[in-house]
Formats: C-alpha cells, sequence, structure tokens
C-alpha cells in the first residue's frame, strides 16, 4: 500500500467518507498506487498544492475520490475509481505544470493518461489510454 508523503488523506476523500472509516488507514486502498505516487512526484517538482480543504474550513470537498452516488463530474469519472485528482497548485501556474505533462517534461509523467484543460486546477488521471487525453470541463 502507497500512503502519500505530500497529501493528507483528507485531501482525497470526502468528509462523509472519512468520517464514517473508523480506520483511517484504509481509505489509502481506496487509490490506484500510481495515481497517488503521481500526485507526491508532481508536488515534489512544482511545490505545494491542495487537494480538499474541508478539514481546514474550505469548501474543496471532491478533489479526489468520489463516491458512486456523488453527483459531482460524469457517472463514469476516474475520480470514482481512485484514479484521478484535483489539486490547486500555489507555487508554480497550472498552465506550466499543464504544458509540462503535454511535453512530458519528467519521466513520471508518462503515468498521466487524461489532462483538464480550461480550468483553475490540475486535473489528472490514469485512464486506460494509450495516450494523454485532454479534455474540457
Amino acid at each position: 500500500m502507497y500512503v502519500c508523503r505530500n497529501f493528507d488523506i483528507r485531501e482525497l476523500v470526502p468528509y462523509g467518507v472519512w468520517k464514517n472509516t473508523d480506520n483511517k488507514q484504509l481509505l489509502w486502498w481506496l487509490f490506484d498506487d500510481r495515481m497517488l505516487k503521481v500526485a507526491d512526484k508532481l508536488r515534489d517538482a512544482y511545490g505545494k498544492m491542495v487537494g480538499n480543504d474541508w478539514a481546514w474550513g474550505g469548501d474543496k470537498k471532491m478533489c479526489g475520490f468520489r463516491p458512486w452516488e456523488s453527483e459531482t463530474g460524469s457517472r463514469l469519472s476516474q475520480h470514482k475509481f481512485g484514479r484521478a485528482f484535483d489539486s490547486t497548485p500555489y507555487e508554480t501556474d497550472v498552465k506550466v505544470i499543464r504544458q509540462d505533462i503535454i511535453d512530458r517534461k519528467h519521466p513520471f509523467m508518462e503515468e498521466i493518461k487524461g489532462l483538464e484543460l480550461g480550468v483553475s486546477w490540475l486535473h489528472f488521471d490514469l485512464r486506460n489510454s494509450n495516450e494523454l487525453v485532454t479534455f474540457r470541463p
């Protein structure tokens, strides 16, 4: 089981999932470990990024795992499979990070197969694809 070095589990799960799980360590099982590793590597390369911030009084609640009943995003969102993450970068412009992903600037970026364009946050996912798929909301 991979546990992120750079993200608290509350940045990756909604409050209801966190609240209703006795053993918080088990929440890491919701995620594809490749996604967690890429999230850590992105933060190492580009500085501070934040996912959910509900635990600190913010309004972001669905940046990582989304339960099946969630109406946030599409019905078959990669978030519902634990293969997607939305983060807000604070030290590097999100457009720079996106372009680096498109250009495959770092070897770990080869794992990224889905990239959302035209939003203020960084959405990446590890969908089952042979190439990088870009899309808009």
